[in-house]
C-alpha cells in the first residue's frame, strides 16, 4: 500500500469497520484525513467507527465537518441524525433526517430511521399523529428498499398498535420470509393468531418464537394460554411453569401464578 495515498487508506478503513474493527478503521481514516484534509467520505466513516465506540464528541465533530465539506452529501445527516437518536435527542435527530431526505428524496433509511422515532414517540405518548407519521415513513422505506426485513416489522408493530392486525399480519409475514429466524416475527404473529382464535397457527408460530429466543417467557406464556383455550392442560401449564421462571415482571409473574392456580383447581 502506498503511504501516501489516501483511498488506499480510506478502502482498508472500510474493511475494518465492516469487520467491527474500529478501532483499526479509527486509525486508518484518520491517516487518509492527514493525507486529503478534505476527505468528506472519510470524516464519515471515522464518525461511524467513533459512534460504534459510543465516543459521541469524536462523531459529531466527523459528521459536522463532513457535513461542511459538503452539504449535499445526505449520509452524514442520517449518520448524526442516528447520534442523535441514540443520545436521546429526537427533535434534532428528526431534523437531520429530514434534511438527509431533502438532499436525497430516495435514502430509505432516512425515512426508516424517522419512522422509528415517530412510532417511538407516539408509544409514549399515544399520538395517533406520530402512529400515523411513523406508518408513512415505514412505507416509504418499503417502497425504496422492499427487501429489508425490518420495515416489515416495524410497520407491522404499528398496524396492531391501532388495532389493524390483518395489515399487521401481512406484515410479519413479509418479515418472516426475508428473515425467517427472527424470533420477534414469529411472537407478533403468534399473538395476532392467538387475539383472532386461531390457536394451532398461534402454536405454531410461537413454537418457532421459542426456538430461536428460547428464554422469552411471554412466547411461553402466550402458547401456554393457546393451549390452555384448546384443553391441553398439561402442556399449557407446561408452559406456564416456563414463563414463570423466565419472566422478571412483577405483575406478569402475579399474571402467571393465578393461572397456575387454576390448573390446581
Amino acid at each position: 500500500m502506498k503511504p501516501d495515498y489516501a483511498p488506499a487508506f480510506y478502502e482498508r478503513a472500510r474493511v475494518y469497520k465492516d469487520r467491527t474493527y474500529f478501532r483499526q478503521a479509527i486509525t486508518d481514516y484518520t491517516e487518509a484525513i492527514k493525507l486529503n484534509p478534505e476527505y468528506t467520505n472519510a470524516y464519515n466513516g471515522r464518525g461511524i467507527a467513533y459512534l460504534s465506540l459510543s465516543k459521541f464528541d469524536s462523531a459529531f465533530a466527523d459528521f459536522n465537518k463532513a457535513i461542511i465539506l459538503d452539504p449535499e452529501f445526505c449520509e452524514p445527516y442520517i449518520n448524526r441524525g442516528n447520534a442523535y437518536q441514540i443520545k436521546g435527542y429526537f427533535e434534532q435527530a428528526v431534523a437531520d433526517y429530514n434534511k438527509a431526505i431533502d438532499v436525497d428524496p430516495k435514502h430509505f433509511l432516512a425515512y426508516y430511521n424517522r419512522g422509528k422515532i415517530y412510532a417511538e414517540r407516539g408509544i409514549v405518548d399515544a399520538d395517533l399523529g406520530d402512529y400515523i407519521q411513523a406508518l408513512t415513513d415505514f412505507t416509504s422505506s418499503i417502497e425504496l428498499n422492499p427487501n429489508f426485513s425490518d420495515h416489515y416489522f416495524n410497520r407491522g408493530k404499528i398496524y396492531t398498535l391501532i388495532n389493524q392486525n390483518t395489515l399487521a399480519l401481512a406484515d410479519f409475514s413479509k418479515a418472516i420470509i426475508f428473515k425467517p429466524f427472527d424470533a420477534d416475527a414469529y411472537h407478533e404473529r403468534g399473538a395476532i393468531y392467538f387475539l383472532r382464535g386461531e390457536d394451532d397457527y398461534a402454536i405454531a408460530d410461537l413454537d418457532q418464537a421459542i426456538k430461536f429466543q428460547p428464554n422469552n417467557g411471554q412466547s411461553y406464556l402466550l402458547r401456554g394460554s393457546a393451549y390452555m383455550r384448546k384443553g391441553d392442560q398439561t402442556q399449557a401449564f407446561s408452559d406456564c411453569i416456563m414463563a414463570l421462571r423466565l419472566t422478571n415482571d412483577p405483575e406478569d409473574k402475579k399474571f402467571i401464578l393465578s393461572l397456575i392456580k387454576e390448573f390446581k383447581k
